[in-house]
């Protein structure tokens, strides 16, 4: 696989599960994809804030890993699979965390992919949210657009990213 493909695909999920419209998420959204879920405390939807869905949930280095390897798994099908290209292509600004992991819970080629890298469908949706809004606001802030973290943004999440940036943009660019 090309690193070129793959780092597009991720940054494409990325940006946007993070730019966009966060609504409430239906109260059946959470059944089957928080099941899996023991490290991660139910989300917490708040209406426009860019990490609204991920309520409590933490980001860790762990999970960063597995949700790098299942983009790569999800890419790499997706090339002999045009179902699943078009599938993982659907524009996903208008879901939020919660809703984008019953989107992928629901097909199970994506859910199995994502469960061989060792998350749940919610883990990975929620990993991915949280990773790009904090990566957006560490980078909002160090290029001085912003002088204070908006609502609805983890501090926690943005001090991972400033603490693992050298990584995870390594990472970003399929190194």
């Amino acid at each position: 696989m090309q690193r070129s493909a793959l780092a597009l695909c991720l940054i494409s999920v990325l940006a946007l599960t993070a730019c966009g419209e966060r609504t409430e998420a239906p109260a059946s959204a959470a059944t089957d994809a928080t099941a899996n879920a023991p490290t991660a405390e139910p989300a917490t939807p708040a209406a426009s804030a860019p990490a609204a869905a991920t309520g409590s949930y933490t980001l860790t280095q762990e999970n960063v890993d597995k949700m790098f390897e299942a983009q790569k798994r999800l890419a790499a099908a997706a090339q002999s699979d045009p179902e699943l290209a078009e599938f993982i292509g659907q524009n996903v600004s208008r879901e939020n965390g919660e809703q984008y992991a019953q989107r992928l819970a629901g097909n199970a080629k994506a859910r199995g992919l994502i469960e061989q890298a060792g998350l749940s469908t919610r883990d990975y949706a929620l990993t991915s949210e949280l990773l790009v809004a904090a990566l957006m606001a560490h980078g909002a802030m160090e290029a001085g657009h912003l002088k204070t973290l908006p609502e609805g943004i983890d501090p926690a999440a943005v001090e991972f990213v400033k603490q693992n940036r050298d990584e995870l943009m390594a990472k970003l660019q399929g190194k």
